[in-house]
């Protein structure tokens, strides 16, 4: 018996009544949580997608059930049927719908174990080791008291990594951070912030290497553009603030003086 999932009712049942549409199916179906006589239904959301030739699928339609029933009517063919419902494990499965018939389906389902982390090498409380977080993120390090602290890799779930050192499971000290764009920031941190010095490699080509605080290009840095221009000088909250010098390499020329919001505002005589 599949321990996640349990299907009680699969059975084809001719309709009365053929459908107006040539062709057409009907898949009618209940959901609940138990075949004993106090079971009760749920409130599950209920996708059909229609399976093609070459094996991928198409959604059909998606519905909410309503006291625990729900109706779809298509073309006949193969279809796959999946239920969700919050606190319950997913139900997915491949079904057939006929034409000119109706396919009567009743689905349990089954209480969704919580998910806890789970260390699958080394020693994840004092040591190193590798765990699996709930959230599907992966980390592989040095451990202390079942944390993350000292040198170690966490990777997300979208292909983000981080390279470096922990405190307290937060990024704090030297680390590189690369996203799945290729943009990377690699540097100081402080508590799961860029504060310091550090440089950003943008996915566009520029770069930016100099002061941060908070994620933010702030104090003394240089900003290089791709097609060879530059800033160097003085930023505050991401912008040019205070004193600084922009090169156009298209024209050799240099314009040096203060700067106010990202904006000149003249020459300091």
């Amino acid at each position: 018996m599949n321990k996640i999932l349990l299907t009680i009712i699969a059975t084809f049942i001719l309709s009365l009544s053929v459908s107006a549409q040539s062709g057409s199916g009907r898949l009618k179906g209940f959901v609940n949580n138990s075949i004993k006589n106090d079971s009760i239904t749920i409130d599950a959301k209920v996708e059909l997608r229609a399976i093609e030739n070459n094996s991928k699928t198409k959604s059909v339609d998606t519905v909410q059930t309503k006291n625990g029933y729900y109706e779809f009517e298509v073309s006949f063919g193969y279809y796959l049927l999946t239920i969700s419902a919050k606190g319950y494990a997913t139900y997915q499965t491949k079904v057939y719908i006929p034409s000119s018939s109706t396919l009567n389906w009743g689905t349990i389902l089954e209480k969704s174990e919580p998910k806890v982390d789970g260390c699958v090498s080394g020693n994840c409380d004092n040591g190193r080791g590798k765990i699996v977080y709930t959230d599907g993120f992966i980390y592989e390090g040095d451990f202390v008291n079942g944390k993350a602290e000292g040198q170690g890799t966490l990777t997300s779930t979208t292909g983000i990594v981080y390279v470096g050192q922990f405190t307290n499971e937060k990024y704090n000290g030297k680390g590189k951070i690369t996203f799945p764009d290729g943009e990377s920031y690699e540097g100081d941190w402080v508590y799961d912030e860029q504060t310091g010095k550090g440089k950003t490699m943008y996915s566009n080509g520029d770069m930016y290497e100099g002061d941060f605080v908070d994620s933010k290009k702030d104090g003394r840095g240089t900003y290089t553009f791709r097609n060879g221009n530059y800033y160097t000088g003085e930023w505050k909250n991401n912008l040019k603030n205070g004193y600084g010098k922009e090169y156009t390499k298209a024209t050799a020329t240099t314009r040096e003086g203060i700067w106010k919001n990202d904006v000149f505002v003249g020459v300091i005589n």
